[in-house]
């Protein structure tokens, strides 16, 4: 093989390898304790890199979903626009439930106007949200393996 061809191989094998580490977690940036099973939340249509995303996962209990003290955790990263990305251990594989929240203020609270989110904010599986009743887990719940597993969440903006 000519040393130019060899060289241009190398230099777009480079390019394809930096790109797959850049949009891939590490298991060193996950937040919690480590353990078999790592969730990547991929926030989507983020207006704005101020503040926090706060990203609250939920255990697989309709009881608990989106419920105050029903949390099994909440981190927040800087936010990113118009994506924002973090990575979380979970306690094991199963199912689960993620809401997020633009905190663009950066005060650790979700804003409302009225009864209605005043911030970004999304739930895992993008179901509708209707003004008359919260979303059950029914529809955002998806489920783990062993792993890294990743979702999607697309914010929606009052």
């Amino acid at each position: 093989m000519p040393a130019s061809r060899l060289l241009k191989t190398c230099a777009l094998a480079a390019v394809a390898a930096t790109a797959l580490t850049a949009g891939a977690a590490r298991a060193e940036d996950c937040d919690g304790a480590p353990t078999t099973t790592r969730l990547i939340v991929q926030v989507d249509g983020v207006h704005s890199s101020n503040g926090l995303m706060a990203i609250t996962l939920y255990p697989d209990d309709p009881d608990r979903f989106l419920r105050r003290h029903g949390s099994l955790k909440v981190v927040r990263v800087p936010a990113k626009g118009p994506t924002t990305e973090a990575c979380l251990y979970l306690p094991a594989p199963g199912g689960y439930g993620v809401a997020v929240y633009h905190d663009e203020n950066g005060n650790r609270h979700l804003d409302k106007n009225g009864l209605l989110p005043a911030e970004g904010s999304g739930l895992s599986n993008n179901p509708s949200v209707s003004l008359f009743h919260l979303p059950s887990l029914k529809n955002s719940r998806f489920l783990t393996h062993v792993g890294e597993n990743r979702i999607e969440i697309r914010l929606r903006y009052p």
